[in-house]
């Protein structure tokens, strides 16, 4: 098995005050081996009786690429029903992304979002998360990394 090392950060933060919508992350760091799991997490409230949370990731030089939602419904993208799993609990304000096997391919900065809907109006409250991963080998060292402007 080769290294897989992760790190999360917080990088910001919007809140949804008139609904008292909110998406929140502790910064961590993981370190993983090729094939192992991980789990990312966010804490969430919202007051709206239907509500997703979102995740997506992003490579360098990419826009964002849609991974699944969970909550009021759930809806996963191709690439994900196989590996990628997400729950959201609103009792217990907690929502998961769980990545099993990981592989090279999942290293990406991961973003969670909060969406809520209030009086048929979208509202959306975003997390972003900096997921850094790199895989080390005997030939190579891959990373990812992301500035923010």
């Amino acid at each position: 098995m080769q290294p897989l090392v992760g790190m999360l950060f917080i990088m910001s933060l919007r809140k949804c005050l008139w609904t008292g919508d909110e998406i929140q992350q502790k910064e961590s760091s993981l370190s993983k081996e090729e094939g192992q799991s991980v789990s990312l997490e966010c804490t969430f409230s919202t007051t709206s009786t239907r509500y997703w949370i979102h995740w997506y990731r992003q490579y360098p030089g990419t826009g964002p690429q849609f991974i699944l939602l969970s909550g009021s419904d759930s809806y996963s993208a191709e690439f994900a029903k196989e590996r990628f799993s997400s729950s959201a609990d609103k009792s217990s304000g907690k929502a998961s992304l769980s990545i099993s096997r990981v592989q090279l391919e999942d290293s990406a900065v991961y973003y969670c979002a909060l969406q809520t809907t209030v009086l048929n109006l979208h509202q959306h409250s975003y997390k972003n998360l900096l997921h850094l991963l790199s895989i080390k080998d005997n030939l190579k060292n891959h990373s990812v990394s992301f500035m923010r402007k």
